[in-house]
């Protein structure tokens, strides 16, 4: 199912961003040139929610246990690239940037209610279809 909402790869766009000026880049591009550091294969993902889209990274092996990553506030889910090579090694890794803060999920409405952030988790979960997840949060995402 979620072949479907897979994005094309860019990952050679993406390098080619590292040579200009930080300064002269958009927030998108940042973040695309931060996923040049993330030196394993992966996959993005951009699922249609009830609540906007949810951008989502995908990586390790497809049998793997599914590993959910919900990054801290002010940051994305480029920030687990110290740790992406090692957690791809036995899990199938999905780090999903939240619809709040940095990143590339995009709200359909302003709504800060707490509780509409975990439907909308759930959701992205059940369109990912994920029965039984590992979860590590940082920060905001720990909470």
């Amino acid at each position: 199912m979620t072949q479907t909402f897979g994005l094309a790869d860019r990952s050679s766009e993406y390098r080619d961003l590292v040579s200009k000026n930080p300064k002269e880049l958009s927030g998108e591009q940042l973040y695309n040139r931060a996923l040049t550091l993330w030196d394993i294969p992966y996959r993005e993902l951009k699922l249609p929610t009830s609540n906007g889209s949810a951008h989502v990274l995908v990586s390790g092996p497809v049998d793997g246990k599914p590993l959910v990553l919900l990054h801290g506030m002010s940051v994305d889910s480029t920030m687990w690239y110290p740790n992406i090579k090692a957690l791809s090694e036995h899990y199938r890794v999905y780090a999903i940037d939240d619809i709040w803060g940095a990143g590339k999920s995009t709200p359909s409405h302003e709504d800060t209610e707490i509780t509409t952030l975990v439907a909308w988790y759930f959701e992205v979960f059940e369109l990912l279809q994920l029965q039984q997840i590992n979860l590590i949060g940082a920060s905001q995402g720990g909470g």
